[in-house]
């Protein structure tokens, strides 16, 4: 049913409704309500706008919610929207207020966005208010180059046979406040699970006790552009470890970061090594960010059996670099891997007397220059390149990550939108 005078529309199913020419003047739908599903192929499209979504069961296979406004781009707002589950469809607008992807336990549905894209393209201060979705986010898409307030996921944030790649607040001056998540990626897949952002607050993975996983990292790229007043990522949690995944945070500090372990991983901040496989070459000072920025806390909290340093450690083939560091501590290491790359935590010597901060492992503070097998904790230059240390006279291909068990490659390109992507694939070299 169709009610124009009251410009709400109600639907037991959707197959077709273009509200173009209906609405005019900027006047928005008021309500768009489909209490079951929307038929294969349908689209709803408001470019004024819809204030209130609802589909009961979910969208699927070719199903579009369409309100962007090329006109006029602030007037194609979705204020708020709820579906039960989203699946090969698309949800694009101006911005978006508030959207719920709940689930439907009767039918077994968790809630999940499947093989998705999501964009909320306007160029004014907020892109997306708050995004929960109570199931997973897989093989899907979004971009939403302005603010993020909050991203809240339930399950996992993970890659199927094609990409995952969250473009959250990418733009100058925007920030993702916060970003939880059960897991991040998942082991076995062969594509990386990205994150690309100017500026995060919190990011949290938590687990999902109901589902019996802890918030792991496997094969992310987390990708952070630069800082919101000097911060780039200010806390990261996750109560499982990270295995075989990058952080990057080129231009902006971290506040704190903790994992239970971090296992051929890098946490690289304002910062870019040589070769993924020596911490310890030379860099020059192109390798560094223009500003000094910081590792406030770094930890890793897996208990550790000296007896069983191979299955214990909770640091390993993996390295953590900052101009300045605070605090590290590392519960762990296992000095006798004999496939572990040259790893570690490290530090700009020209950074000042501060700059090496404190680090611990098993709780007994080090002294720069320490080393535990492949493990160092040590100074690193950052002189200009003509100086002769030793560093190509070209700009190395910096973002290689080479892996003990895996290796990978990062190469990154430019977005069509001007945003950096990651296509980390197996090098099998």
């Amino acid at each position: 049913m169709w009610d124009s005078q009251s410009e709400n529309v109600r639907f037991n199913a959707l197959h077709h409704l273009d509200a173009s020419n209906s609405f005019q003047g900027g006047v928005p739908v008021a309500v768009a309500d489909v209490a079951r599903h929307f038929q294969s192929n349908s689209l709803l499209k408001a470019p004024f706008g819809i204030k209130t979504v609802t589909v009961g069961v979910s969208a699927t296979t070719g199903d579009r919610i369409v309100a962007d406004n090329p006109v006029s781009p602030t007037a194609g707002v979705l204020t708020s929207v709820t579906i039960g589950e989203l699946v090969n469809a698309t949800v694009r607008a101006g911005s978006i207020g508030t959207l719920k992807v709940t689930g439907n336990t009767p039918l077994g549905l968790l809630g999940s966005i499947t093989t998705s894209t999501v964009a909320a393209g306007v160029s004014g201060p907020q892109s997306i208010g708050t995004l929960t979705v109570a199931g997973d986010i897989v093989g899907s898409v979004f971009d939403a180059p302005a603010a993020v307030t909050t991203i809240s996921v339930g399950g996992r944030v993970t890659t199927s046979s094609s990409g995952t790649r969250i473009q959250a607040a990418y733009n100058t001056g925007a920030k993702l406040g916060s970003r939880t998540a059960g897991a991040w990626g998942q082991a076995g897949i062969a594509l990386t699970t990205d994150l690309v952002t100017r500026a995060v607050g919190t990011f949290a993975l938590k687990g999902n006790a109901a589902r019996r996983f802890v918030g792991t990292t496997d094969l992310g790229f987390i990708d952070v552009l630069g800082n919101s007043a000097g911060v780039g990522l200010g806390k990261f949690t996750g109560s499982g470890t990270s295995t075989n995944s990058l952080f990057r945070v080129s231009d902006g500090d971290v506040g704190s970061f903790t994992v239970l372990r971090f296992v051929s991983s890098d946490l690289l901040v304002g910062f870019r090594p040589v070769t993924g496989s020596d911490l310890t070459l030379a860099p020059a000072a192109a390798n560094w960010a223009a500003t000094n920025h910081k590792i406030g806390a770094f930890a890793t909290t897996a208990a550790f059996d000296s007896a069983d340093p191979d299955a214990s450690a909770s640091f390993a083939d993996s390295i953590a670099v900052a101009a300045v560091l605070g605090t590290v501590t590392i519960s762990g290491l296992d000095p006798a891997d004999p496939t572990a790359r040259t790893f570690g935590v490290a530090f700009r010597t020209g950074a000042g007397a501060g700059a090496k901060g404190t680090v611990k492992k098993g709780g007994v503070t080090l002294a720069v220059g320490a080393v535990d097998g492949q493990f160092n904790y040590l100074g690193l230059p950052g002189r200009n390149r003509l100086e002769g240390i030793g560093v190509a006279r070209d700009r190395p291909d910096l973002s290689a990550m080479p892996r003990s068990r895996r290796r990978l490659r990062v190469q990154v390109a430019p977005h069509p939108r001007g945003v950096h992507q990651a296509d980390r694939r197996q090098d099998p070299g």
